[in-house]
């Protein structure tokens, strides 16, 4: 299910209906689940558009690893996304097009097709999400947190040009989805933290002064995901806002690179993956192992390994409480490999100059063994997802050679989705 086919409430409210024993009584209110839908409805179906967006105050507080910290106040405009939809022909054929629209990130998100061949087989190409894992394949507006788990950052999924054939939305008992894409991270977001452990800039490539659309090197990736669960379970949110039995959802993710760039690509990546709600709790787990080629000698090693843990339970309709576990860590050799390549580099500078930009560009190259974050958080739903507020505040471990540095983050976040 991608974001654009989550934004249906989590539990419609059934319609209110009036007494046939007293036909003028009153009807009473139904409290919304969602603003919207904006669509515009045909014979032949519907085109919905959407607007996300999250206004943030944030404040850091750093360990510089050097005795001395650093802190930050920030108020952003974390996202703003506007977005077209539509789904035609009893939703055999759909489609999505997501740009972000904040100032001075202007890029595209999505742009796909999708149509069905047969029933359970569906072909999705474009610009989309990869399928690996269940809770990256979430909307960013149904986190149960302020925003993502590190892991992420590290082992992805990203936005790729490709294609999948997939199963459709929501069919838990048994889901499948199998991609071949490029292989180019389009976005800067995910699944790039091996570029920064190896000192490199990361690029944006749905920028639109980048170029969309165009991709600089091609190395087809390929992607599957399966999963199998409860039968009335709902992966339309992490949160279990309708209660119930116990529900389950088991999913194990897998990509591939044929042929990797060494400082940005892993080989291989697996992710297994469990989610299970219980009368307003609701529990989300996922491992993470990533292969990775070195740079210097060439040969696969394990690279990284990585976990996140979320629990969440709803108090109420309105409120909710929430905590996150994860750590990435990040093996020697890959460390060992990074440092050794920066090494290299710096060496080969031709005038103290760039002798002097390069050691400053890799002066924390292959330092970095670990992420710990523990974070705790408190959520307000005025009216769903389309209206809420969050709050969070986060202690973050980084595991350097060099010295273990502690930060902290407070975060608080109003949403408006439709």
């Amino acid at each position: 299910m991608t974001e654009e086919e989550q934004n249906a409430p989590e539990e419609p409210p059934p319609p209110a209906e009036e007494d046939p024993e007293n036909p003028e009584e009153e009807v009473p209110f139904v409290w919304p689940t969602r603003l919207g839908p904006f669509q515009i409805v045909t014979d032949i179906g519907r085109v919905r558009f959407g607007l996300a967006t999250q206004m943030r105050l944030q404040y850091d507080n750093f360990d510089n690893g050097d005795g001395t910290r650093t802190s930050a106040t920030t108020a952003l405009i974390r996202r703003l996304r506007t977005s077209m939809s539509g789904r035609f022909l009893d939703d055999r054929l759909s489609f999505a097009f997501q740009l972000n629209s904040v100032p001075g990130a202007f890029e595209l998100i999505d742009m796909w097709v999708d149509g069905e061949i047969l029933d359970d087989i569906r072909l999705r190409m474009g610009q989309l999400k990869i399928p690996f894992t269940r809770y990256r394949l979430q909307s960013f507006t149904r986190l149960l947190l302020d925003d993502w788990a590190d892991p992420t950052f590290y082992f992805g999924a990203e936005r790729q040009l490709g294609f999948m054939v997939h199963d459709g939305p929501d069919n838990p008992t048994f889901d499948y989805s199998v991609g071949l894409f490029a292989g180019e991270n389009r976005r800067a977001g995910h699944a790039v933290g091996l570029t920064t452990l190896y000192g490199e800039p990361i690029v944006n490539e749905s920028d639109f002064e980048a170029g969309i659309g165009k991709v600089d090197d091609f190395h087809p990736e390929l992607v599957v995901m399966v999963g199998h669960g409860s039968e009335d379970f709902s992966t339309s949110a992490l949160t279990d806002a309708s209660g119930g039995g116990f529900r389950y959802l088991l999913t194990l993710s897998g990509a591939a690179d044929f042929t990797p760039v060494a400082t940005e690509d892993m080989v291989a990546r697996i992710a297994p993956e469990a989610w299970f709600k219980y009368e307003g709790l609701s529990v989300v787990a996922v491992g993470y192992i990533g292969l990775v080629e070195t740079a210097v000698n060439p040969e696969v090693i394990l690279g990284m390994t990585g976990m996140n843990l979320e629990v969440a339970y709803r108090i109420s309709r309105w409120i909710e409480v929430a905590t996150r576990w994860s750590q990435t860590l990040i093996s020697e050799d890959l460390s060992t490999d990074a440092r050794t390549r920066a090494d290299g580099i710096i060496a080969g500078a031709t005038t103290p100059e760039e002798m002097a930009a390069l050691a400053e560009q890799y002066s924390s190259t292959g330092l970095l063994r670990a992420i710990n974050e523990l974070t705790l958080g408190f959520n307000v739903y005025f009216i769903g997802h389309s209206l809420k507020w969050q709050t969070d505040a986060t202690w973050r471990h980084r595991g350097r050679r060099s010295g273990d540095a502690d930060d902290a983050r407070v975060r608080t976040q109003l949403q408006l989705a439709f």
